[in-house]
């Protein structure tokens, strides 16, 4: 979440970041507040589309501007890499 946060930082200006949660809510923004995390989360009341199906936490999804699926991730990964932010600036130039 620390690389997360920091990717965040960075490009939520430019990138819509959706986090979800399926844990409880006071859970979460415990875990939040504790970590000096500023990203707001979610909580869906709805089934997911299929794509998104996952049951690995965390799984992260890095989608186009189509909503095209580009990554999909299970496990910790350190998303503030210089990997990942090339990637997202070369989707943002799309």
């Amino acid at each position: 979440m620390p690389s997360l946060q920091k990717l965040y930082t960075d490009y939520k200006n430019d990138v819509e970041f959706i986090f979800l949660a399926s844990d409880k809510v006071k859970n979460v923004n415990t875990y939040l507040k504790e970590n000096n995390f500023s990203f707001n989360v979610y909580y869906s009341n709805y089934k997911l589309p299929q794509e998104l199906k996952h049951t690995v936490i965390p799984t992260t999804f890095v989608l186009n501007k189509s909503g095209k699926i580009i990554v999909k991730e299970t496990g910790a990964k350190d998303w503030n890499s210089e990997k990942t932010r090339k990637l997202l600036d070369k989707l943002l130039k799309e």
